[in-house]
């Protein structure tokens, strides 16, 4: 498993991060899973199969 640290974007309210390429990955959503421990954002996909 790949990680990386990521830099937020914050513009009207939103939060936004930048994907690297690398990192990418072929699906319409993802799912984040806020962990207690430092704050930390997990992307989670399913590629279409919930």
């Amino acid at each position: 498993m790949v990680i990386e640290t990521l830099d937020i974007t914050n513009k009207n309210g939103g939060q936004a991060i930048r994907i690297p390429k690398k990192m990418r990955i072929n699906d319409d959503k993802v799912y984040l899973k806020k962990w207690v421990i430092h704050s930390t954002l997990s992307p989670i996909t399913t590629h279409g199969k919930i």
